[in-house]
């Protein structure tokens, strides 16, 4: 009897099919809920790594203002500088003045000069360095009016570095009336050292003011001549917007950064800790990697097992059916395989053996009847 079924149409593909189809869509929905779960959470720890470090480094940066203004206005309160603002001229009182201002270099160390500043804008005593007028400097007009503030950038023309200038008030004995100021230059390349320092792989760490114009940059020490605006990007926008600090993916230049932004409460200035998305990301993409080769491989399993199952169930089939045909031609052959099953299968392949023994001898005696018969 011919056969004309197609392969896919036979119950042994369709078994492995269906059996793979159930081993492998719930796998395979499984490893993609897990794959985009564990990259979203991955993600949400990477921006909150990223934010941790960029509010560590504006922490950094504020101590060092801080430090900044506490030694200057130790300098402030003290009565021998009231008593030298009011006698500039005393050459006893200013050189106790320059020690004291140089005691405040030598702490930190940082080869920047402390002023103080008299109520016109004449430098009356200084750590280091010539004497100039600053009354026409922001930073000298809002310390006159009482407040500690913090210079924007700007190009020191006895040094030539960038540098930001801290400024704090110097009261009278009534402790209201403002008769001189104290500040210190702050050298940039300090700032730069901090970022470098915080930097790791595939970061890029940098300070912006409120227009865009970076103030430090963890990359390179910038000069004088150096100007770098980061105004066109999202971080700009977002810091721009209000927002005191927030992370988010930001694509720039062609590559996606985890950027993370908080702002400096006494400068204003924003801290911007970009990392490249695949750097921070390694480490989950790794592991993503991982799941889907397993995914493939109980996928790859889970085929072998339907193969296996579908063959253990087709097979006895098969013999069965070839045995029927061999019957209908007239030839009588047991099935010999898998008769010791204690399945379904094993008890049809029984019962299909005992037919034909039974047929068998039916023919025999039949045929043992029919040669007595010829033979009488």
């Amino acid at each position: 009897m011919e056969r004309k079924s197609s392969i896919m149409s036979s119950l042994k593909m369709k078994l492995i099919f269906t059996t793979a189809l159930v081993c492998i869509v719930p796998l395979a929905i499984a490893v993609i809920i897990s794959f985009v779960s564990s990259k979203k959470v991955a993600q949400g720890s990477a921006e909150d790594l990223n934010q941790k470090q960029a509010e560590y480094v504006q922490n950094d940066f504020s101590k060092t203002l801080e430090a900044n203004f506490r030694a200057m206005e130790q300098v402030a309160n003290a009565k021998s500088t009231r008593e030298f603002v009011k006698n500039p001229t005393d050459e006893v009182l200013l050189e106790k003045m320059v020690a004291q201002l140089q005691t405040v270099d030598a702490k930190f160390a940082d080869n920047n000069s402390t002023v103080v500043t008299g109520a016109d804008g004449e430098n009356i005593a200084r750590s280091k360095g010539n004497f100039v007028n600053i009354a026409e400097r922001g930073y000298f007009q809002e310390a006159m009016k009482g407040n500690n503030y913090v210079s924007e950038m700007s190009v020191s023309k006895t040094t030539g570095a960038r540098i930001i200038v801290p400024a704090a008030p110097i009261y009278d004995d009534d402790g209201s009336t403002v008769i001189a100021v104290i500040t210190r230059n702050y050298d940039l390349d300090y700032l730069h050292d901090i970022l470098v320092n915080e930097t790791g792989k595939g970061q890029t760490i940098f300070i912006m003011d409120s227009t865009g114009n970076v103030i430090a940059l963890s990359s390179q020490e910038l000069t004088a001549e150096d100007e770098i605006n980061m105004s066109s990007r999202e971080v700009y926008a977002e810091a721009s917007a209000g927002t005191a600090e927030g992370s988010f993916i930001e694509r720039y230049e062609g590559k996606r950064y985890v950027t993370s932004f908080v702002k400096e409460p006494t400068t204003g200035w924003t801290v911007v800790v970009s990392t490249e998305y695949n750097v921070i990301m390694a480490d989950s993409q790794r592991a993503a990697i991982i799941m889907v080769v397993i995914g493939i491989v109980l996928a790859a399993l889970a085929v072998v097992i339907a193969i296996i199952f579908g063959n253990s169930i087709d097979r006895p089939i098969t013999l069965i059916d070839e045995a029927l045909e061999h019957l209908a031609d007239g030839r009588f052959t047991d099935v010999e395989m898998y008769g010791d099953r204690r399945d379904e299968f094993g008890f049809m392949i029984r019962n299909v053996n005992s037919v034909i023994d039974k047929l068998r001898d039916i023919v025999a005696t039949v045929r043992t009847t029919a040669d007595d018969l010829e033979n009488d």
